[in-house]
């Protein structure tokens, strides 16, 4: 049930799709599911300008952290009254952008959803390619929705980080390099050109890292992803402020552009009034089953959440 509902999202004849297709013992990814559907399933229903409607509205959504159906309007075929496109039309809107100046979209990558690869090393799949999709279309690392704590000490506010934007140079290769050896030492710092995801399949206190610009100052930042999932909030705090510290000497040294650090985790639940974030020495996203779909918006959440319950995360 739970992988029909991925791959057929909130649209009905795509979900009994994913069904039969299960049924059939055929591929269970979004990409096959398209592959079914455009061979005549909608007929002439699906066409390039359709497409680049849900394109147009999808970016929209994300860029305004609000849903956007009743200005751009998208027969509830195409999108529920909560907003969300299922996947199978956000694979094919973006398959092939006509707009977009960068390599093919990473949006087939996010949704290529292997349900044999380890959960976890999913959970980093989808971040990254995620990510590279922020950076393809200029969108802002962060949606106006997504609550950052911003230590007491600090000279910048949760706006300052909410204006990030990676480079659009960032949407092409990864950077394979590890941060940290096997002994905690730091060995590179990415650039903004490239969004870092480690070769290493336990890499030393985080999972990958990128740089983002503030649009306003140029200011450089260094994003640190725990993207596995973590139930014990504090080894998760842990590990980021073992790597951050490191990290921020190790940059005072070598005086880089990267003017500050921001941590990002994927967590199973927390209270943001705790003494614990509020007292964390670093700014954090924190990511749970309540606050997902504001960092993933509607479109993309569903694929997180399945990928979190897959992790062990209970459901609400």
């Amino acid at each position: 049930r739970e992988t029909a509902s991925l791959i057929g999202g909130c649209h009905w004849r795509s979900t009994m799709l994913a069904v039969e297709m299960l049924g059939l013992q055929e591929n269970q990814t979004v990409a096959d599911l398209a592959n079914r559907l455009a061979k005549g399933r909608f007929g002439t229903n699906i066409t390039v300008t359709l497409l680049d409607r849900v394109r147009e509205y999808i970016l929209e959504e994300y860029k305004s952290g609000t849903s956007v159906r009743k200005t751009r309007m998208l027969s509830p075929e195409f999108a529920n009254a909560a907003g969300m496109v299922p996947p199978i039309f956000a694979w094919m809107a973006f398959f092939e952008d006509p707009d977009s100046c960068g390599p093919p979209s990473p949006i087939r990558d996010f949704f290529s959803n292997k349900l044999g690869r380890d959960p976890a090393k999913q959970l980093e799949h989808c971040g990254i390619q995620f990510d590279r999709f922020k950076a393809q279309y200029h969108l802002p690392v962060f949606s106006q929705h997504v609550f950052i704590q911003v230590p007491e000490t600090s000279t910048r506010t949760s706006d300052w980080y909410k204006n990030l934007f990676f480079s659009s140079d960032a949407s092409g290769s990864v950077n394979r390099s590890s941060v940290f050896d096997a002994d905690g030492t730091v060995v590179s710092i990415p650039n903004r050109f490239r969004l870092c995801h480690p070769e290493l399949p336990n890499h030393r206190y985080i999972d990958r890292a990128a740089v983002a610009v503030n649009q306003a100052t140029q200011e450089e930042c260094l994003i640190l992803y725990q993207d596995k999932l973590n139930a014990d909030l504090s080894q998760a705090f842990l590990s980021l402020r073992i790597a951050a510290r490191k990290i921020e000497a190790y940059l005072q040294e070598q005086k880089t552009q990267i003017v500050s650090i921001l941590c990002v985790a994927q967590v199973v639940s927390y209270n943001r009034d705790s003494t614990s974030v509020k007292k964390f020495p670093f700014p954090i996203v924190l990511i749970d089953q309540k606050s997902l779909r504001n960092v993933y918006r509607g479109t993309f959440a569903n694929a997180i959440e399945y990928q979190r319950q897959r992790s062990g995360c209970p459901q609400l």
